[in-house]
């Protein structure tokens, strides 16, 4: 095995073949109880846990233009938050058989194959459409905290709890190259979104990396002061999208950096602080809206550009590290503690529908198909496959 040394990082080439092969077929199960969104007891803040959005150079702005008033629980009565006719989350199957905890799911594209991540080590592959599990690869012994899958589908990267960051060859079955962090633990990770020509990872220290894949000999870029003392947190989430990185924090910082490919680097353009950890990004690039969900129970739409919140939705019992993606560039799917699955539509505050039946344990992770067709939601032991049903 060969090694470049680059400062404080490790690109090791490896041919090992990283696949085993299973015809497993994933069991039916019997069909959920959704609830009407009417129904559904999913209360809307006004002020949510922003405290305040700053510029690079440290100068604070007010994040609370535009905010939107309005309370789901009591407009429910009235009927603005009705559920749209007909529309509804229906449970195809549930796969028991995760080959270990299970920490991350992403969909391949538009197609029907399924990625999900495990604490112990594997990253497997599922085909939502045959019912197939169809591969296991072990990639490390360690747990993997957090994967990706290239736009072509062709590259995965998974962040390990040992520090590293593991490349993979999705068609050969073969781990390409492995980044060594700073950090005893690597905790999220991103393609570049478009050409999947770099590689953004966060460790524990609060230290965010840049890495080249087209060219590996370039010196990694670091970042970890935002201004002045400043630093970050432990990273706890990463959104990329088109040139723009959002990363968020265990200490509640939500960051807007702008990328530059051919110059290699990452610049702070401005960035927010929240009263709990961030525990999930999203963002939708058509609308440009960034979802922020925090471990208080709230999940914040704020503006992509300025951070200036627009609503906020919150649930009681929601303390966990609960996470969202986008449907569409307006609807949101989110998991939730109860076990449930909400659809809502961001932009007008209606909850369009309720999945139950699925889980009977918390939903930290969801993802979506992107052909709008497949969602996927998990639990540390098991996921659930659901068909969207006249939700766009």
């Amino acid at each position: 095995m060969r090694k470049v040394a680059l400062k404080q990082q490790i690109i090791r080439s490896d041919s090992e073949t990283l696949v085993s092969h299973s015809s497993d077929d994933i069991s039916p199960v019997t069909s959920p109880t959704v609830r009407r969104a009417a129904d559904a007891k999913f209360p809307m803040q006004s002020s949510g846990s922003l405290t305040n959005v700053f510029l690079a150079d440290g100068s604070a702005l007010d994040a609370t233009v535009g905010i939107a008033q309005l309370d789901i629980s009591a407009a429910a009565s009235i009927g603005v938050a009705k559920t749209q006719p007909g529309a509804s989350l229906k449970l195809r199957k549930k796969v028991t058989d995760a080959r270990g905890p299970i920490s991350r799911c992403h969909f391949s594209g538009s197609t029907s194959v399924l990625y999900t991540a495990s604490l112990d080590g594997s990253l497997c592959v599922y085909d939502c459409d045959s019912d197939k599990f169809l591969a296991r690869m072990k990639v490390h012994a360690a747990g993997i905290t957090d994967m990706d899958v290239s736009p072509n589908n062709d590259l995965a990267v998974a962040s390990v709890a040992d520090g590293k960051v593991h490349l993979i060859d999705l068609v050969n079955k073969k781990r390409l190259q492995v980044w060594d962090s700073i950090s005893r633990c690597a905790t999220a990770v991103r393609f570049e979104p478009i050409e999947a020509s770099h590689v953004c990872f966060g460790d524990e220290t609060g230290t965010l990396t840049l890495l080249s894949i087209k060219d590996p000999t370039i010196p990694p870029v670091k970042i970890q002061s935002l201004v002045n003392s400043l630093t970050f947190g432990r990273i706890t989430a990463l959104c990329w999208s088109g040139k723009t990185i959002f990363v968020g924090d265990a200490s509640g910082k939500v960051a807007i950096l702008a990328f530059d490919a051919e110059k290699n680097t990452m610049r702070l353009l401005r960035y927010g602080v929240y009263k709990a950890k961030v525990s999930g990004l999203a963002h939708s690039a058509k609308y440009n809206l960034l979802v922020v969900n925090t471990a208080n129970n709230h999940m914040h739409v704020v503006d992509g550009t300025s951070l200036s919140l627009i609503r906020v939705f919150t649930r009681p019992n929601d303390q966990g590290d609960i996470r969202s993606c986008f449907l569409d560039d307006q609807t949101v799917v989110s998991g939730s503690d109860d076990g449930s699955v909400y659809v809502f539509d961001v932009k007008t505050g209606q909850l369009v529908t309720v999945g139950e039946g699925g889980h009977r344990v918390p939903v930290p992770t969801v993802d979506c198909s992107s052909d709008r067709r497949l969602l996927c939601s998990v639990t540390s032991s098991e996921m659930c496959i659901w068909e969207s049903q006249e939700l766009l």
